[in-house]
């Protein structure tokens, strides 16, 4: 991600590294491993001032190749790598590269869909960012509008062809606080209840490779817990309703 239409004598801190060759790909990933990073993220297409107006079509950024060659310097520093995209071309290439995660996603069609089940790739859908509840900054609300529509059917088909969704907000593009909407916006797409709470638990754990450490409630994992008022199969937005909070074993609120 970037800053634009500032001036460029302002020396402002870049949100993210750019790159202009494969060559650079691989030491941008090194830097950000020597950085202590735990995993890489790539942007495979433009963010959404890039989404072509008419169609809806994202603006692709990496070939596969790039990605395949991000990825494999990933592994060789057992990292894995997730990637912004939000569909067509750009996703695609994300996928048969190699990424772990597709972050987004507003756009997915039915061969990137594909490709994800066929290759195990998660997918981190973000519904309340691209919502008018998020309050970014539009230009455009019947484009808004169009966005969130795709979005929800993009879910929806992911859901029905077994993608492995897992639970994200992309909190901090808005307040933080307000991060538990994500379920309801699951379930009003269609997905149960339990399978809300699984994908921000067991299934989020399995992504990060966390398995049995998060995500759960067993011997020798990290007992991160909460208690919420109501129950949250009956009524999602009692996880809302946050009234205990332990980490890691000690009572925080």
């Amino acid at each position: 991600m970037n800053w634009t239409g500032v001036n460029p004598d302002l020396q402002l801190p870049e949100l993210g590294l750019f790159v202009d060759a494969r060559d650079a790909m691989i030491a941008a990933v090194r830097q950000q491993v020597k950085g202590g990073v735990d995993q890489i993220k790539i942007y495979a297409t433009g963010a959404l001032r890039h989404v072509e107006r008419e169609t809806l079509e994202p603006m692709p950024q990496m070939s596969i190749e790039d990605v395949q060659a991000i990825v494999a310097e990933a592994r060789r520093w057992r990292r894995d790598v997730a990637a912004h995209a939000y569909g067509g071309e750009g996703a695609y290439h994300a996928v048969k590269g190699g990424a772990r995660s597709i972050e987004h996603g507003m756009m997915l069609d039915a061969r990137v869909i594909a490709a994800m089940v066929n290759r195990g790739v998660f997918w981190c859908p973000t519904l309340s960012v691209y919502r008018p509840e998020a309050g970014l900054p539009t230009d455009d609300s019947a484009f808004s509008t169009r966005v969130v529509e795709r979005h929800r059917q993009s879910f929806q088909a992911a859901m029905k062809a077994g993608v492995k969704i897992v639970f994200g907000t992309d909190v901090g593009a808005f307040a933080h606080g307000t991060g538990a909407r994500e379920f309801g916006y699951m379930v009003d797409a269609g997905m149960s209840p339990i399978e809300a709470i699984r994908s921000a638990t067991t299934r989020a754990a399995d992504l990060i490779r966390m398995e049995g450490r998060v995500g759960t409630v067993a011997p020798g994992a990290y007992a991160d817990l909460i208690a919420v008022e109501g129950d949250p199969i009956e009524d999602i937005a009692a996880l809302s309703r946050v009234r205990w909070v332990m980490k890691g074993g000690r009572v925080m609120r």
